[in-house]
């Protein structure tokens, strides 16, 4: 049986343990391998990030490690879709071999600008106040002040990260087969959601959720019944390939 190794990245605040309570609802295929980011979860006592390309290329060494041989998957959700972009360059350039598919959840395409003020830059009672206004942040965490407390140097430098990017804007598209998520409610990706098509020379298939910006958690069923079909579609591919 040919398994798929599927790395996830979360949002800007999260973590690998959004992700882990998918483990029991995929098929065995599909092995699930969440990647923490510096300065939280097992990684807490690390240093935050400098860039988004810093994230991609230390992310990829353990990416690399554990891909092994067999067919490899990335899925992103919001800032996790830039992580999953930059390591899919990254990994061109190192000689490494695509991913058989790509899940970009949550966000308008890397050569797209949201625009806006620099967030991260705010005192931290405005800053706090503006991420729960704009609802990209787990409304949960804003009833819980310690848990805010704790999160809150997290989530900016998350948004640090966001707000520095800069896409390279000279690089060929990906040869990679492209799934491009988004939430029927959410008003940051409304504009421009299908250029992302123009970062590819494979497919690139659409799928809308009911919901807004957190239809990944929100929608939990649709969501790993649309995974499942992406990953079955690119698994098939591959073992024609190698019959």
């Amino acid at each position: 049986m040919t398994t798929v190794k599927l790395f996830c990245l979360a949002h800007a605040g999260g973590s690998a343990a959004g992700y882990s309570r998918w483990r029991r609802q995929l098929e065995p295929w599909i092995e699930l391998c969440p990647l923490e980011l510096n300065g939280r979860g097992a990684k807490a006592n690390l240093p935050f990030y400098e860039s988004i390309q810093e994230a991609a290329t230390q992310l990829f060494d353990q990416l690399q490690q554990e891909a092994g041989d067999q067919p490899y998957a990335l899925l992103g959700h919001s800032m996790g879709t830039l992580l999953v972009y930059e390591m899919c360059m990254h990994a061109r350039k190192m000689g490494f071999r695509d991913p058989a598919a790509a899940f970009f959840s949550g966000r308008i395409p890397p050569h797209l600008s949201e625009g806006g003020e620099e967030l991260h830059k705010l005192p931290d009672e405005a800053f706090a106040a503006q991420i729960k206004q704009m609802g990209l942040s787990s409304p949960e965490l804003f009833d819980h002040p310690e848990l805010l407390k704790f999160f809150l140097p997290i989530i900016r430098s998350d948004y640090r990260l966001l707000e520095t990017y800069t896409f390279a804007g000279n690089e060929r598209p990906l040869s990679t087969d492209f799934f491009i998520w988004t939430g029927r409610d959410d008003p940051w990706t409304r504009e421009n959601i299908h250029e992302w098509s123009t970062l590819t020379t494979k497919g690139c298939q659409y799928h809308e959720f009911e919901g807004g910006h957190f239809f990944i958690y929100e929608r939990t069923g649709e969501v790993l019944a649309a995974l499942h079909d992406g990953l079955r579609t690119v698994r098939d591919k591959h073992i024609a390939v190698q019959a």
